[in-house]
């Protein structure tokens, strides 16, 4: 018995030191790739989820920028503090101070930032990415990546949304010392992937929408909300309720549970735009494939004039024009039709 009892005590031991504490202080906003004009302005937001302050003395921010607080550093409960990697920048953009500068900048392409106490004890790791399903507005498209439930997983890119992009880009968007516009008490329900088939479809053609969705999640509804543009002119967006699909399981759908929605023909010509909504049962919260601060907010679909597609490959590239003329050399983005990634997740 006693044996038992001693062993309980160390499998108890070995978990809580395995698997810590949710940590007080958090990484809750991140901005780690301006316009290519404005290169040097990064920055990192935390966030004190507790009712004390915290000392940040000897605390960094890891390898990823080489930035350590200094001893006077500390938090407010419920409170910001940014670390930028050139603070004046972040001043002349946001009008507020921030810690810095940083040895190192951020890596563009996606790095791991450690939050590491005076002791050497990282408090929390992020490890975000420049691609899907990490939200790709924040990669060099004004928006910077925001943090949706504090107490929920900061490695989870489920967990992140890109901020609103500002009106006129490029402009550094984001909400430092504040709290996120994406900010929510719970995880919403997680959609990891949206595909439509046929990919053409013909005027007599269902369109049928999957998505999978994480399993073991308390949901109310999913919902397919498409709206067509006949002639430019966009009609309004109806619901369509999806279902689990009762088809055989592929090992793809091994770790998710796919939804099934059906959008009616419709005339050639049109484009049909959509997107997927999960309601959680939980929390009353509602995740939006794509997320409505994505560079594209919906996907889309365009019904051709009633032929069978060729099987020889055949694409037209559509140019954009940026706004204004980009200066001689330059290396900034183009905004007006350039942008085209693959889409992340969002809350409401």
């Amino acid at each position: 018995m006693r044996l038992v009892f001693a062993l309980t005590i160390f499998a108890l031991l070995a978990f809580f030191n395995v698997y810590p504490a949710r940590a007080a202080v958090i990484v809750n906003e991140i901005f780690y790739h301006a316009d290519e004009d404005i290169d040097d302005l990064q920055w990192v937001e935390l966030y004190n989820t507790s009712d004390k302050p915290v000392s940040l003395a000897g605390w960094s921010l890891g390898k990823s920028t080489g930035f350590v607080f200094p001893q006077d550093a500390s938090i407010a409960p419920g409170g910001f503090i940014i670390s930028a990697k050139n603070p004046a920048l972040f001043k002349q953009h946001y009008g507020q101070p921030a810690l810095g500068p940083w040895p190192k900048p951020l890596s563009n392409g996606g790095a791991k930032i450690d939050l590491t106490d005076a002791a050497g004890k990282i408090v929390e790791r992020i490890r975000y990415r420049d691609s899907a399903p990490w939200p790709v507005a924040a990669d060099g498209y004004s928006a910077s990546l925001e943090r949706i439930c504090p107490t929920a997983l900061g490695d989870d890119a489920a967990n992140w949304q890109a901020s609103p992009m500002p009106a006129r880009a490029p402009k550094p968007s984001g909400s430092p010392g504040k709290a996120n516009s994406a900010f929510a008490t719970a995880l919403p329900p997680v959609i990891r992937s949206v595909i439509s088939k046929p990919e053409a479809p013909a005027p007599t053609q269902t369109i049928r929408v999957e998505a999978m969705l994480a399993p073991r999640q308390s949901l109310k509804s999913v919902t397919l909300l498409y709206h067509v543009l006949t002639n430019g002119v966009p009609g309004p967006e109806l619901p369509v309720g999806m279902i689990i699909d009762t088809a055989p399981r592929t090992p793809a759908d091994a770790d998710g549970v796919r939804y099934v929605g059906l959008i009616p023909p419709q005339k050639p010509a049109s484009i049909v735009r959509f997107r997927v909504a999960a309601l959680s049962s939980l929390s009353n919260l509602t995740r939006y494939f794509p997320a409505e601060t994505d560079l594209r907010p919906t996907l889309s679909a365009y019904v051709h004039d009633p032929f069978e597609p060729a099987k020889i490959p055949l694409g037209l590239v559509i140019h954009g024009k940026s706004a204004a003329p980009l200066p001689p050399g330059s290396k900034g983005k183009i905004f007006a039709g350039d942008a085209n990634p693959p889409p992340a997740g969002g809350v409401k």
